[in-house]
């Protein structure tokens, strides 16, 4: 037959030629009219069509379960068959047509037995009354004994706002200005946001399993599954990336943070100044606060830190605002550290300082995290007048590296307002740790200049030590430091340069000459400061026209004078062809400059004409270099030996100054007590015990000074009677 499915009393015109098809309907059809029942008011599909054979206790079942179903008035097929389906499953599809007749000759028997027996009736046994359900609503949604939507949509609504309102108490936590407390709060944080992520998974999961079970549908229940997979999968990702790390970090945190350098706080000039120096560390920004409210008076605060934690450093910056402090850095500051020194009412730099700034970082930082922590930042650096492309370089650097600007380029931004060369603020950072006497020594001993004072003039040497460090020690600025510094290595160069070889007078010229030409057109009062120290006002900072290398240079040029003077007797001085040179450049000059010749004889009118008188000492050199080597040294010579040029007044040189350490003689002479000194404090089992023996052995110099003094002014005059014979012979 052509149709797939027969109806009873809508035959096809061919019905009742078909045999086949109208034989299993007969028994039905008779018994049906036994009934009274019409038959037309119900169809019969029959399959054409091969069905697979069920196993024999399903197919019972199947049948036994359908009837049961047209019992309940389920007669329409399509709805009977998708019945079916949902109660059997899949495997029954093929053969819902067999099972379909099977259940409606089963279900006709059943209405055509005889009623059944009342049954004999029996006293009802007692039932125990029924345990009533004490499961708290957390615990039945765990359990999956909740519905569907009420674990998926209502659950999840409700996890999602304790969450929130936990997010809301470390916000409150924060305000706190505890670094401590925040890192504990977000731990917390943390494990309360995974509890409840499993609670809803685990619950909600259970919940599908049993929601086909519960009569709703199988479709929205795998729905369901496959969603809370791929949370699952994106809570896993996170808490192994991102959630682990960052709980690791608060735990270090709160054990005391000792992957970060320590941190040391000091009140510097007399309480006007503090210096915070190392890594910022939790707590770092209390400690400062109760060091601050015990020196009331501070108006600086010296930043030299390596960075740190990004929350402290701003409760660090707070309490810079809050006090209108001035920010000054003379070493380093990084990262965090930044954020402290842009909070100062001024912000300065040491010329040597070095400024690092890159993006702010915390293991397991998700993007959320990230771009929340790149527009706080921003906002605080705008908040302090910082140019917008400034910033943008900043969060641009990766936190793995340190993006160094230069002076210049943070003048322009706003990052800072001034450079100070060390005549502003106290000596700080490493400076002031290594500014005792052992420390000072320790360091000079290793340069040039200073290991030659120190061999060559103990006695100076260990003064200058004992100042510096009382210097540094008592907040002067490092301007007043170096200043000590170049008076003594002035003294010595004036007192030992004369008596030099002639190649070290010769290198000493030409360094002068590569110093004016530096500064003859860019700074003219920094050339004569640097030549006439009696010329400059009292407050100049050298430190400003003079780089470590140039200081470097300075040094070695002092220690080249010191040991040629002490080495080697000094040549004799050939004061009639020093005279002879001398008029020779003067009358080149005078052809140049005219009466302006004068004004290097006036000192104090130097700064006056600056520029005119740099000009003049650079052509006076110039000219030096052009006469002969062996007369060029002649030459400086008789400069240095006290004769000013103009003057007729011809003075031979003194006699080669001999120390300690290159005489013989004297160092036989030299006590115990004087050696030991001159070894420096180290020798001594006491700062105290040094000072008393320095006191004992600089008594004795001075005696001996005064001796060599009276030598000396002995031997200048038999010299000016040797030359005056010579003359009148």
């Amino acid at each position: 037959m052509s149709p797939s499915w027969l109806f009873w009393g809508h035959f096809p015109p061919n019905f009742k030629d078909d045999e086949a098809a109208r034989r299993p309907c007969t028994p039905v059809v008779r018994l049906l009219e036994q009934c009274g029942v019409a038959p037309g008011c119900l169809w019969r599909p029959v399959s054409l069509g091969r069905m697979d054979q069920l196993n024999p206790e399903l197919f019972s079942a199947a049948v036994a379960k359908g009837a049961g179903n047209l019992e309940r008035g389920v007669t329409d097929f399509l709805k009977w068959s998708r019945l079916m389906e949902y109660q059997f499953g899949e495997p029954i599809r093929p053969n819902l047509e067999r099972i379909w007749g099977a259940a409606q000759d089963e279900w006709l028997r059943r209405r055509a037995a005889p009623p059944p027996l009342p049954p004999i009736s029996q006293p009802e046994p007692i039932q125990p009354p029924p345990i009533p359900d004490h499961s708290n609503y957390f615990v039945r949604h765990w359990r999956g004994e909740l519905p569907l939507p009420v674990s998926y949509w209502v659950n999840g609504i409700l996890g999602c706002l304790v969450v929130g309102i936990s997010r809301g108490f470390v916000s409150a936590v924060v305000k706190t200005e505890s670094l401590g407390a925040v890192a504990a709060a977000d731990i917390l944080l943390y494990v309360l946001s995974l509890a409840v992520s499993v609670w809803q998974i685990v619950g909600t999961w259970r919940s599908a399993s049993q929601h086909a079970g519960r009569g709703g549908n199988a479709a929205w229940a795998a729905l369901a599954k496959v969603v809370l997979v791929l949370g699952a999968v994106n809570l896993a990702r996170l808490t192994a990336f991102s959630t682990v790390p960052q709980i690791v970090e608060f735990s270090h945190i709160l054990a005391g943070d000792n992957k970060l350098p320590s941190s040391e706080i000091r009140v510097l000039s007399g309480g006007n100044e503090v210096e915070f120096r190392g890594g910022i560390r939790s707590g770092a920004a209390k400690e400062l606060e109760r060091i601050l409210a015990a020196v009331p008076q501070a108006k600086v605060l010296h930043v030299n830190s390596v960075g740190g934690r990004v929350r402290e450093a701003e409760y660090m910056a707070k309490l810079v605002r809050g006090r209108g402090l001035i920010t000054y850095t003379s070493e380093q500051c990084l990262s965090a550290a930044t954020l402290v020194f842009i909070a100062g009412k001024e912000r300065v730099v040491s010329a040597r300082a070095k400024i690092g700034f890159h993006q702010a970082w915390l293991p397991g930082m998700t993007e959320a995290q990230r771009r929340t922590s790149d527009e706080s930042l921003r906002q605080t650096m705008r908040q302090a007048g910082v140019a917008d492309d400034f910033i943008n370089h900043v969060l641009a650097t990766p936190h793995e590296s340190m993006w160094y600007p230069t002076i210049q380029e943070m003048r322009s931004a706003g990052v800072i307002t001034s450079e100070s060369f060390g005549e502003r603020f106290a000596a700080s950072g490493e400076i002031l740790r290594s500014s005792s006497p052992e420390d000072i020594d320790k360091v000079w001993s290793a340069l040039p200049g200073f290991r030659a004072i120190k061999e060559i003039e103990p006695e100076t040497y260990w003064t200058l030590v004992g100042e510096v460090s009382a210097g540094i020690q008592s907040g002067k600025t490092m301007t007043e430091v170096r200043r000590l510094v170049r008076r003594t290595s002035e003294r010595l160069v004036v007192k030992y340069l004369p008596t030099a070889s002639d190649e070290v007078l010769i290198t000493t010229r030409d360094g002068w000459v590569e110093m004016l030409e530096k500064f003859k057109d860019s700074d003219s009062q920094a050339c004569v400061a640097i030549f006439s120290p009696k010329s400059a006002p009292a407050d100049f900072n050298y430190g400003r026209i003079l780089s470590d290398s140039e200081n470097t240079n300075n040094m070695a040029m002092l220690d080249r004078v010191l040991r040629s003077a002490a080495q080697s007797d000094s040549p004799r001085l050939n004061a009639r062809t020093a005279e002879e040179d001398l008029a020779r450049i003067r009358s080149n000059l005078s052809q140049i400059y005219r009466d302006d010749l004068h004004l290097m004889a006036r000192q104090d009118e130097w700064m006056e004409h600056s520029h005119r008188v740099c000009e003049m000492l650079l052509a006076y050199y110039r000219e030096t270099q052009r006469l002969p080597q062996k007369r060029q040294g002649n030459l400086l010579r008789y400069l240095l030996s006290g004769v000013s040029p103009g003057s007729s007044e011809v003075q031979q040189p003194a006699p080669r100054v001999r120390s300690a350490g290159a005489d013989q003689a004297r160092a036989q002479k030299t006590s115990q007590l004087t050696d030991l000194v001159a070894q420096g404090p180290s020798a001594f089992p006491s700062w105290e015990a040094y000072m008393q023996a320095y006191d004992s052995t600089r008594q004795q110099a001075i005696r001996q000074r005064n001796e060599d003094l009276m030598m000396r002014q002995m031997l200048e005059q038999i010299a000016r009677s040797q030359d005056a014979g010579e003359e009148g012979r």
